[in-house]
């Protein structure tokens, strides 16, 4: 039988410690400095075919380590990827986390003359806007 937790840390302990079992039993040896991160990843999806399927450019890990101890701030793409970050530890470093999803849509600066040109336009003989695009006030 297992053991009942009721605080939140040790329950995410005992899931970490079935996750490297579980990991070991189906002989997937992680480098260790990706180890924490594929875990987690597994534990958030109950997905075990991320152990094979994550790739990391060499050093990855440990720039973002190093981002979030230069207070980085954190962009994500869903509410529920910013549900998940801990945000008191990261305003420790002097970083934060956002997501703009939920925020109005943006199609209205086109019309203010910011200068960018939606895709279906590109076609037509001008450049298209890129995520790196910015529109300043001159």
């Amino acid at each position: 039988m297992m053991p009942q937790h009721h605080l939140p840390a040790d329950i995410e302990r005992t899931s970490m410690k079935i996750i490297a079992g579980e990991l070991a039993q189906r002989g997937l040896d992680i480098p260790p400095e990706n180890a924490p991160v594929v875990k987690r990843v597994i534990h958030t999806t109950a997905d075990f075919d991320y152990a094979q399927t994550l790739h990391f450019t060499p050093g990855a890990v440990a720039a973002g380590i190093a981002a979030m101890h230069a207070g980085a701030t954190i962009i994500t793409d869903t509410n529920m990827a910013l549900a998940g970050i801990t945000k008191p530890g990261l305003a420790k470093l002097g970083g934060q986390a956002l997501c703009f999803m939920a925020d109005p849509p943006r199609r209205g600066r086109h019309a203010q003359g910011c200068g960018r040109i939606p895709r279906r336009r590109a076609g037509r003989g001008q450049r298209p806007h890129r995520p790196a695009d910015d529109c300043r006030e001159n």
